[in-house]
């Protein structure tokens, strides 16, 4: 959730710029084309990682069917062994004149289908899984599977395996009067925040209707929309433990007012939270306690901004005592 992950963007973890992979090698051991006519359905590739990547239905999603090839440490005789006791087992097969393993699971209701093919390829294993929840496709899942193996094995020597390369998201819009309102310096450090409008996030990474509705009903009591929220974030350099300021504005609003709706927002990503009061650097804060390892959000609403801060002392209250 959009609110919850700006509490995660104050968590104390090392700063990390957003990024989305593109085209790795791996994913060129076959077409789209010769996926789509082993399986008789249009499947065009959705996901992407170093070594495994995802085929789905044009039109669909993995959520109904996927074709995942994946490259992983181990053997066919570990894999044997760990599918013996499944119901149907895991067979021995030949495919492109090597070992192999084959196992097919379809679910007595028919709507199922599920397969995976093992061959060992340049000291590893390939494997090759079909996974099909509203019978999207009628072909016979093993010689599937076989036919697109065969196509694979030969490329497999021409396959440089690097992690993709990655490339930054879209840049957002920013708001400068919120990047204006952060600490120039903490711990003898120079920050540097980054900033964005709440809407570009949503339209982004997407929140559940729900979610999107609670805020806009919080917003509307003070005649704001999403498209006056903007939020902010940035690690302090040279802190140990890590520290972090992150920031939520609704501009032109008294953010008093939004403070123990919101609350409970920022704080769904932790589970069974606790919330309490502290006084830090002669103000008033709430905070948020994670009791699976008592990490602390200070959350202080100032004026239009609501402040989150990861820290301890002394930097935590240099952090709340330099805050607008």
């Amino acid at each position: 959730m959009v609110l919850a992950a700006i509490a995660i963007m104050a968590a104390p973890a090392a700063a990390q710029e957003p990024v989305t992979p593109v085209p790795g090698a791996f994913c060129t051991l076959f077409t789209n084309e010769e996926a789509s006519a082993a399986f008789g359905v249009p499947l065009q590739l959705t996901g992407i990682s170093g070594k495994s990547c995802t085929w789905s239905p044009v039109g669909a999603s993995a959520s109904d069917a996927s074709l995942v090839p994946s490259l992983f440490d181990g053997t066919l005789a570990d894999n044997k062994e760990y599918y013996k006791d499944f119901p149907g087992g895991i067979q021995d097969i030949t495919v492109g004149g090597q070992p192999g393993l084959l196992r097919v699971d379809t679910d007595p209701s028919g709507t199922i289908h599920n397969g995976r093919i093992f061959t060992e390829t340049l000291g590893q294993v390939l494997q090759l899984s079909w996974a099909d929840y509203n019978a999207v496709s009628n072909a016979d899942i093993g010689e599937a599977l076989t036919r697109l193996t065969e196509a694979a094995l030969p490329r497999m020597s021409t396959i440089t395996f690097a992690e993709p390369t990655q490339q930054p998201f879209p840049s957002f819009r920013t708001d400068p009067d919120l990047a204006a309102m952060f600490p120039d310096t903490i711990n003898g450090q120079a920050l540097a925040p980054q900033t964005y409008y709440l809407s570009d996030l949503l339209a982004l990474f997407g929140d559940s209707n729900d979610m999107v509705q609670q805020i806009e009903a919080q917003l509307s009591t003070q005649g704001k929309t999403l498209e006056d929220v903007t939020g902010g974030q940035v690690q302090v350099p040279g802190t140990d433990p890590a520290a972090s300021i992150a920031a939520l504005r609704i501009r032109g609003a008294d953010v008093a007012g939004f403070t123990d709706a919101m609350l409970p927002l920022i704080s769904t990503s932790i589970e069974n939270a606790t919330m309490g009061t502290a006084n830090v650097a002669g103000r008033d804060v709430r905070t948020i306690t994670d009791p699976s390892d008592g990490a602390v959000t200070y959350v202080l609403p100032s004026g239009e901004v609501i402040w989150l801060v990861v820290a301890q002392e002394p930097v935590l209250s240099e952090i709340i005592g330099a805050l607008p």
